[in-house]
């Protein structure tokens, strides 16, 4: 878990620096490591669970294709860029164990409208769960995917983006219990896929996205995890319920 929380950490630390190519491949690293986590968890005997209903349904894309990442091949050194020591309990419940941090570039746009969150997910070593770990992983390759496409102008980008979030979401949906940081997790997945339906005018889909994180807003302990800012940020944005909303800049 330690290996996997470093890589996860240290791509977001390349985020703020604006280095998005190395985040996508220590994100990618850690898929990969994931990967073989699971593999090896697959050749165990795990009992059937239930699991809790979709907060929301959103249509799939009429084809699926293969998300391919070029990995940044220079960036093999950063063993000594990320540090973070926190001396807590790990049964203290009132430490949240992820965190959100802004990227280093902000997303611009003309049309004033708020609609993305454009921050990353950092993990704290209080985090023993592996799923919620691996949906932090793929929102993070959500979210750095997204920035490109709105940097870019790219709806290929923008569909890579919303399959990693889409991805996230079925990780927690697929718990048997969903923890106050899995929560967290879909609150911000469903939030930027809201926005990605809004920019292709599928105002369906952004309703059933903005249904989730009102719901998720009511739970108290999504709180946990929101500062001021973020819990308003959420707040007004989930209230944005019209036919034709456009891309915007992020918070």
């Amino acid at each position: 878990m330690m290996e996997l929380i470093d890589k996860n950490n240290m791509a977001v630390c390349a985020l703020q620096q604006g280095k998005s190519e190395k985040a996508l491949h220590l994100l990618s690293t850690a898929l990969t490591i994931l990967k073989e986590q699971y593999a090896r968890r697959a050749t165990t005997t795990e009992t059937p669970c239930l699991r809790r209903q979709p907060l929301c349904c959103v249509h799939e894309e009429e084809e699926e294709s293969a998300i391919e990442i070029e990995p940044d091949r220079s960036a093999d050194d950063h063993d000594d860029e990320w540090s973070l020591c926190v001396d807590m309990e790990e049964d203290d419940e009132t430490v949240p164990s992820v965190f959100s941090v802004a990227r280093g570039d902000i997303y611009s746009n003309s049309d004033g409208l708020v609609l993305n969150y454009n921050k990353a997910l950092m993990v704290l070593q209080n985090l023993t769960d592996l799923d919620v770990l691996t949906s932090i992983v793929l929102y993070n390759m959500g979210i750095v995917n997204h920035g490109q496409a709105i940097e870019r102008g790219s709806s290929s980008l923008l569909t890579t983006a919303l399959k990693f979030y889409k991805m996230a979401t079925n990780v927690i949906q697929g718990k048997q219990e969903i923890d106050k940081a899995g929560d967290f997790v879909l609150l911000v997945s469903f939030h930027n896929m809201a926005h990605i339906h809004s920019s292709r005018f599928c105002p369906e889909e952004m309703r059933g996205c903005f249904d989730a994180t009102r719901l998720l807003l009511t739970q108290d302990s999504t709180h946990l995890f929101l500062d001021e800012d973020d819990l308003s940020f959420f707040s007004m944005s989930s209230l944005l319920e019209v036919k034709d909303i456009r891309s915007a800049p992020a918070a």
